[in-house]
This record gives structure tokens, C-alpha cells and sequence, in this order.
């Protein structure tokens, strides 16, 4: 019951983090320009898909589906290598701002503080 629970919770993080995303979005396309808004929604789709891969990382370990020590640590490395080379690559090779491409990468920030205070309200009630 508690893997499950847990399982949801994770879920729910990566639910806000995209709602987050869209928002963020929306607002920066409606209010600033075109390399903000750019900036916004790639820095965020990148910190959301690294979680997302995350997540499903450390839910395999924590099962004990069968997966070595030595495959965890290269599919995080690998991991690690890709987050490094997508910033690398959206800096060097598109028009964002990087101030905006910041703020997309805090969007999972957000939706896992967001969550954690929700848990707290409801423990709190």
C-alpha cells in the first residue's frame, strides 16, 4: 500500500510540473517574447523528462527488478550526460534566453515544493 502511495505521489509531481509548464508558458508567450517563452518551455521540458527518467531509475532499483549495480550507474551517468548536453545544446545552438531557460529548469522545483507543502496541509488537518 505504501509503494503505491509513494508511486502516486510521484505521479502527481509529475502532473504539476507539466500544469506548471503550460502555465509558465502561456504566461511568458502572452507577456514577453518569443526567445523567453522558448527558453521557458525547453528548460522545462528538459528537467521534466530528466525526472521523469529518474523517477523510473531509482523506482527499478528500490523493486529489485533484477538490475545490477553496474547497469544503475551507467543509465544514470548516461542520464547526468544527457541533462549536461541538452542545456549545452539549447544554450549553444538556439536563440533562448538563459535567464528563461533557468526558470523552465526550476518548474520541477516548484511542483515538488508545491506537493510537499500539500502533504503537509493534509497531515496538518
Amino acid at each position: 500500500m505504501e509503494k503505491k502511495n509513494n508511486y502516486n505521489k510521484i505521479r502527481n509531481i509529475e502532473k504539476l510540473s507539466l500544469i506548471l509548464l503550460l502555465v509558465f508558458t502561456l504566461i511568458s508567450l502572452v507577456f514577453v517574447s518569443l526567445p523567453i517563452t522558448l527558453g521557458v518551455l525547453l528548460g522545462g521540458a528538459i528537467v521534466i523528462g530528466n525526472f521523469y527518467w529518474l523517477s523510473r531509475l531509482l523506482e527499478k532499483a528500490l523493486n529489485g527488478e533484477g538490475v545490477s549495480k553496474l547497469s544503475l550507474a551507467v543509465n544514470f551517468f548516461v542520464k547526468s550526460a544527457f541533462l549536461l548536453g541538452s542545456v549545452i545544446l539549447v544554450i549553444l545552438y538556439t536563440k533562448v534566453d538563459p535567464i528563461a531557460l533557468l526558470a523552465g529548469l526550476t518548474t520541477i522545483i516548484i511542483a515538488i515544493l508545491l506537493a510537499g507543502g500539500s502533504e503537509i496541509w493534509k497531515k496538518g488537518s
